[in-house]
C-alpha cells in the first residue's frame, strides 16, 4: 500500500466492489507481522482523500491519537500490528454500502449500540415513514405511467376519429 494519498488502482476497485462477494477475512498474526517487518505501514485516515470526512487532519489526528491510546499498554511491536489491523477494519467499514445495513443489521464485527426505547421508537418511526414515501412514490409513478397511456389512448382515438390533435 502506498503512502496513502490517491492510487487510480484502489479507487477504481472501490468503485466496482461488489458488495455481495464473499471478503477475505483480517490477516493471520503472522501475515501482519510479515507485511509489517517488510516496510507496509497503513496510511493515516488523514491522508485517504478517498474517505469523505466531514473534518480536517488536524481533528483527524486528535482522533487518531484517542482511538489508540489504550494501545500504549503494549510493546511497539504488537501496538503496530494492532493499528494497523484497527485501521484495516475501519477503512472495510467506511466503505460499505450503508444501504445494504438497514433494519438492524450490521456488518460482521460491529456490535448494536445501546439505545433506548425512546430511540428505538424512532427508528421504527423513521423505518416506516422511509417505507410509506417508498409507497407513496411507487404509487405516484404508477398514476404517472396510467396517465401517459390514456393520453396515448385519447390521441389514438381522435386520430380515429379524424379530429385534430391538442
Amino acid at each position: 500500500i502506498g503512502s496513502g494519498g490517491f492510487n487510480m488502482a484502489n479507487f477504481s476497485s472501490a468503485m466496482s466492489f461488489d458488495f455481495d462477494q464473499a471478503m477475505d477475512g483480517p490477516p493471520t498474526a503472522e501475515q501482519a507481522m510479515n507485511a509489517s517487518k517488510s516496510g507496509h505501514k497503513m496510511p493515516s485516515l488523514a491522508d485517504d482523500d478517498t474517505l469523505g470526512f466531514g473534518c480536517g487532519p488536524e481533528e483527524l489526528e486528535q482522533i487518531d491519537h484517542e482511538v489508540f491510546e489504550p494501545l500504549n499498554s503494549f510493546d511497539d511491536d504488537v501496538r503496530e500490528l494492532l493499528i494497523d489491523t484497527v485501521n484495516e477494519k475501519v477503512r472495510r467499514i467506511l466503505s460499505l454500502d450503508p444501504s445494504k445495513f438497514v433494519g438492524g443489521k450490521l456488518p460482521f464485527g460491529l456490535r448494536p449500540d445501546k439505545t433506548t426505547s425512546a430511540e428505538d421508537a424512532l427508528e421504527e418511526e423513521i423505518r416506516r415513514l422511509t417505507a410509506r414515501v417508498k409507497e407513496l412514490e411507487d404509487e405516484l409513478q404508477y398514476s404517472k405511467d396510467e396517465c401517459e397511456e390514456l393520453r396515448r389512448k385519447i390521441d389514438l382515438m381522435r386520430q380515429r376519429a379524424g379530429l385534430p390533435r391538442e
